[in-house]
């Protein structure tokens, strides 16, 4: 697997993680998390940065609505 920032291979030994809405993964350093605990603190909810724009932008559309 690779990661969607830097295209690296991701070790299946080492922890990804992983978008809830577009399933793509990540090396935690590529999107700034620093610590294990930071990771397991968001690793079942947490969206890349294309995905929570997508978010963003549907949930303003609605309000504008």
């Amino acid at each position: 697997m690779f990661c969607g920032k830097c295209n690296a291979v991701i070790s299946p030994v080492k922890s990804a993680a992983v978008c809830i809405s577009c399933e793509t993964n990540y090396h935690p350093v590529c999107i700034k998390i620093k610590t294990l605990s930071n990771f397991k603190s968001i690793k079942d909810f947490w969206n890349c940065d294309l995905c929570l724009s997508k978010l963003k932008n549907v949930s303003t559309r609605n309000k504008k609505n």
